[in-house]
């Protein structure tokens, strides 16, 4: 599903010089065209489509959104920083649900300039406008190095991420550093370490694999 270059036709209509037109505009647009989407991924569903499919095809849905209102946002923008916008945890790993956060992270080089921190809220704003429930985070790649050695639940969640949008080079440095501490954590010390959690939980919740969820 062409998701993307459906949704840039229907964008390319709300062409116009004045900005604040033009982004509304794109906002009822995207609402639409997600609304739209959802229904038929829930019909899709409903007439025997398997679970896979459809949160492939939602995950999809959501890319195509996410990179749109990026580039929508870079245009119009002044951020002067490098940068990369980063996809978490589930939806890094391309498993979202209609009632799953989006979780997503904007990564930037040092210092933090005002352009970014605009970038930044038009994203966040624009995803809420449309319906979504979004995770987000805005960190230097040095602020999540240090989030990641504190906080495990994060740096799990780092592992399973991908690339949106921005700049490649800045996803691949976050990666390369985020998998040297891991080794040098150790990486089967680390295993073990989920396996004990996850031991935990069932003890708390019981040991049905669906009563968690």
């Amino acid at each position: 599903m062409d998701y993307l270059g459906e949704l840039e036709k229907r964008f390319s209509k709300a062409a116009g010089k004045n900005m604040d037109r033009r982004r509304a505009r794109l906002l009822d647009l995207a609402r639409g065209f997600a609304a739209e989407k959802k229904e038929e991924l829930r019909r899709m569903h409903f007439e025997g489509a398997g679970g896979a499919a459809v949160v492939a095809a939602y995950t999809a849905l959501a890319d195509s959104l996410v990179r749109s209102i990026y580039s929508v946002s870079v245009e119009e923008g002044s951020a002067r920083s490098p940068h990369a916008l980063v996809a978490l945890g589930g939806y890094g790993r391309k498993e979202l649900c209609f009632c799953s956060d989006l979780d997503i992270m904007l990564l930037h080089g040092q210092p933090l300039d005002k352009g970014i921190e605009a970038l930044n809220d038009y994203l966040l704003y624009s995803l809420w406008d449309i319906g979504f429930e979004v995770g987000h985070s805005i960190r230097s790649t040095a602020d999540a190095m240090e989030l990641a050695g504190s906080d495990d639940a994060a740096l799990t969640s780092m592992l399973e991420s991908r690339l949106l949008a921005g700049d490649e080079s800045t996803f691949e440095d976050f990666i390369d550093r985020l998998t040297g501490r891991l080794r040098t954590r150790g990486v089967k010390r680390f295993i073990r370490q989920k396996q004990r959690e996850r031991g935990r939980s069932y003890r708390v919740a019981g040991d049905d694999i669906y009563h968690i969820e």
